[in-house]
């Protein structure tokens, strides 16, 4: 039996190790016999003995659901390392090295890259922003340093991490989660590189929340991760425009998320009082599966000014769920929700366009609201992307096809 690696993060936490749990789960259960489950470490004695099993088992081909290279924790590992030079492989992800040691094929998810366009190797958004800044009421990169750094991890090392696993032998089939991540990393003409249909899905048991206007409440949600790149500093802007628009000077906005720093957290309330939004935007903080997920569900509208995304699940539990999405136009969401009748897109960092928007759809009759959510185009969208078995067997069977 032909078997395959597939590399998993040890700490499964946020959207990509949601992805990452339920492709390996399901492929342990749908075809168990050829599939061993490899977990991440950066302590060379269980790397060496995880070689020393992977080659006694007789492994054909490595698969990594979510290539991050080049990171700080593979750096760490290496730093008081005296044999580092011989391992410094090891940076260009679990599955290359393993790989080139085992002397066999591997293929790479990459969720965690392409999360807006690259110029020249540097972040569009970050041109973008410096075209616009006077414009704008904040600075979503808060001070230079961030704009270097930014810079660096996400323009220079990606564009070098694109260009690597374009042309490595050792690397055979690079999945991206849509068609905009692998055009802004420079991959979408790369005979490697494809995008399985459908990438992703949600848990089908999202279907049973789904709401008509009747069942919804008039009141905005956002979540996500509490960054400003997600959005968050933009969102009383947001906030106080669709107020000025719609004359609604009783709307609630829930806000659920954790803060990473207090001093950001401070950041935001404190333009959320210089705006007078006080009594507006409700901080639920970190809340439970099921309460986030009834929270949106009897929402009117998820606000989504978010910069940085591969695919979104954020837009695909909120559609499914029956509660339409205005989001920025960034390439990865915009190449897969667009069309879609629940999902409106506005520029980048148009603040204005984006409050028109919500309060289009808060303004809706019961028929204009009801039509965004149950049509013919939606349903069968939702029907795909409901389906982790259809993910996985379609995953499985591309990669057997390399064998």
């Amino acid at each position: 039996m032909v078997k395959i690696a597939v590399l998993v993060d040890y700490d499964l936490q946020g959207g990509s190790g949601y992805v990452e749990k339920q492709i390996s789960n399901r492929l342990m259960q749908l075809y168990g016999d050829s599939i061993r489950i490899v977990y991440k470490t950066n302590d060379w004695n269980q790397i060496n003995v995880i070689l020393k099993e992977l080659k006694s088992e007789n492994i054909k081909l490595i698969f990594d659901l979510d290539y991050w290279p080049i990171n700080y924790y593979q750096v760490k590992s290496l730093k008081h390392n005296l044999k580092a030079i011989t391992k410094l492989p090891y940076l260009l992800g679990e599955s290359y090295y393993y790989a080139k040691k085992l002397k066999v094929k591997s293929a790479v998810l990459l969720q965690s890259m392409g999360l807006n366009a690259l110029k020249f190797g540097l972040p569009y958004i970050l041109i973008k922003y410096l075209k616009m800044k006077s414009e704008l009421p904040i600075d979503i990169f808060l001070n230079t340093k961030n704009k270097f750094i930014y810079t660096v991890y996400k323009g220079l090392r990606e564009s070098f991490i694109s260009s690597f696993i374009k042309y490595s032998n050792a690397i055979h089939r690079i999945y991206g989660v849509s068609q905009g991540q692998l055009s802004s990393l420079g991959l979408a003409k790369s005979k490697k590189a494809t995008v399985i249909d459908p990438p992703l899905a949600v848990e089908k048991e999202l279907l049973s929340k789904r709401k008509d206007v009747n069942e919804k409440k008039d009141y905005l949600v956002f979540y996500a991760r509490l960054i400003p790149l997600k959005g968050i500093l933009e969102l009383p802007f947001i906030v106080k425009e669709v107020i000025t628009l719609s004359g609604y000077k009783e709307l609630k906005v829930f806000i659920m998320g954790k803060f990473p720093v207090v001093d950001l957290k401070n950041f935001f309330f404190s333009i959320v009082n210089k705006l007078g939004l006080e009594e507006n935007i409700v901080y639920k903080g970190y809340v439970s599966r099921e309460e986030l997920l009834n929270t949106v569900s009897e929402a009117r509208c998820v606000v989504y000014p978010s910069h940085e995304d591969s695919f979104s699940l954020a837009i695909l539990e909120a559609i499914t769920m029956g509660t339409p999405v205005v989001a920025y136009d960034i390439p990865g969401p915009k190449s897969v929700y667009s069309g879609l009748s629940s999902v409106k897109f506005v520029d980048e960092f148009n603040i204005k366009s984006m409050a028109t928007e919500v309060v289009k759809i808060l303004k809706m009759t019961d028929d204009e609201y009801n039509s965004l959510i149950y049509n013919d185009k939606m349903d069968k969208f939702i029907e795909k992307y409901t389906d982790w078995d259809l993910v996985v067997e379609r995953y499985y069977r591309d990669l057997m096809s390399l064998l």
